[in-house]
């Protein structure tokens, strides 16, 4: 008959040596986590660097153009171009907030097509 004390040895000395590998286990995957976690945040910062600088050399690019074939026909002036290219893009809320009607109403008594 077996001893119920060598027994319980036995499973607590496995039960001990499962919980030290669960507990190296989980240290891994915790290591890595961080890394994979700092990772996508350098990732995240050298991404918005790299817009940031895309986005001021194509501005700049923008700023040094000359004009289009468009744009001098559709301008009466070298001035004119330039105070139009320095003005923002429209936003989207200037967008929602026009009246399209009111829009439409002034543009044909402008141009008397009624």
């Amino acid at each position: 008959m077996k001893k119920p004390h060598a027994n319980n040895e036995k499973f607590l000395s496995n039960m001990a040596q499962q919980l030290i590998n669960t507990a190296r286990i989980l240290r891994e995957v915790r290591e890595r986590m961080e890394k994979s976690a700092d990772l996508q945040r350098r990732t995240t910062e050298r991404i918005k660097a790299l817009n940031a600088s895309l986005q001021s050399s194509m501005a700049e690019r923008k700023r040094k153009r000359n004009f289009t074939y468009r744009e001098y026909l559709e301008f009466t002036s070298a001035e004119e171009f330039e105070h139009f290219k320095a003005l923002p893009n429209i936003s989207d809320s200037e967008i929602r907030e026009v009246d399209v009607e009111a829009l439409i109403k002034a543009l044909l008594e402008e141009t008397d097509i009624s």
